[in-house]
């Protein structure tokens, strides 16, 4: 007997013979009606269309702590009916998420209290990139390629950082119609502030015995790569004869490597805004995912 799909009573063979049968009374299927979405808030929607997707892709970034390829997180973000909350759902196809729920949690309270305005917009970024930077360490180690990272999918590569300090610094790289004297030694100068830390971080012996210094030193590089200007860098890069996919590769990395900071910024702005209060009570919820066996067996 063929085996039923999905953990249910029809199987693949059934399946085929309704699409023939609805094959048979039209070839043609029937055009898909448009659904189109109201681009501001409305009597049950506090978020607009555009700030939800702002939080969900913001959330999804954060909640990537591993550079698993096989691994993907999603984040749905659900409004409360009285648009006094919301619940963010986190979901995986493969691995635990208690983890990764926990550091949430955290990230909830601290949003909330954003939202009460009790401090200044500086304080609430600070607390909350603190508690960013103790979520996606490892994954900031290994977008960093720092010899500290606990995988070594990249090993043999040289480090992200120790890229930029070189190639902006290459003979090749001068000034030119579009990039300025002044904005290729500014450029330069973060550069070389980027590498001290980053020499700083690797001189560490033990990142877990040096916790509090190896959050800060990894922050304070976070947010430097954040306030790079990656015109400068793409500018200086294109005119030189360095490889084209380094070229591409650092401009790219150097924006994802400061992306923690934007979304933990982006983040915080959403939180205070005084005419949305959804971040008033945040809760934090896995939704775990029914896989067949048949989808779980390794092929």
């Amino acid at each position: 007997m063929e085996a039923a799909m999905w953990g249910g009573t029809i199987t693949r063979l059934q399946v085929q013979q309704t699409i023939s049968r609805l094959r048979k009374l039209d070839e043609l299927p029937e055009v898909p009606s448009e659904n189109l979405a109201v681009p501001e808030v409305d009597q049950t929607h506090h978020l607009s269309i555009s700030r939800e997707k702002e939080i969900a892709s913001n959330l999804a970034f954060l909640s990537a702590t591993s550079d698993e390829s096989l691994k993907v997180m999603a984040i749905c973000v659900e409004e409360h009916c009285n648009g006094e909350g919301i619940t963010i759902r986190i979901a995986s196809n493969i691995g635990d998420l208690s983890a990764v729920v926990r550091e949430f949690v955290t990230l909830a309270k601290i949003l909330e209290q954003a939202a009460r305005r009790e401090i200044s917009k500086a304080e609430d970024t600070e607390a909350l990139f603190r508690q960013v930077v103790v979520l996606d360490l490892h994954r900031i180690l290994s977008r960093l390629r720092s010899r500290h990272r606990e995988t070594w999918k990249a090993a043999g590569r040289p480090a992200l950082i120790t890229q930029l300090h070189e190639a902006i610094n290459d003979k090749s790289v001068k000034a030119r119609s579009g990039l300025t004297k002044g904005s290729l030694k500014a450029g330069r100068d973060r550069a070389q502030a980027l590498h001290a830390l980053f020499t700083k971080l690797e001189d560490m012996s033990d990142l877990h015995a040096e916790t509090g210094e190896a959050h800060e030193v990894v922050g304070e590089i976070v947010q430097q790569a954040h306030e790079f200007p990656l015109v400068t860098l793409s500018a200086a890069l294109q005119g030189s004869m360095l490889e084209p996919s380094l070229k591409q590769y650092l401009p790219e990395a150097i924006g994802k490597l400061g992306g923690y900071y934007s979304a933990t910024f982006e983040l915080i702005c959403a939180a205070r805004d005084r005419s949305c209060r959804v971040f008033q009570n945040v809760q934090v919820e896995p939704f775990q995912i029914q896989m067949p066996a048949s989808l779980q067996e390794s092929p």
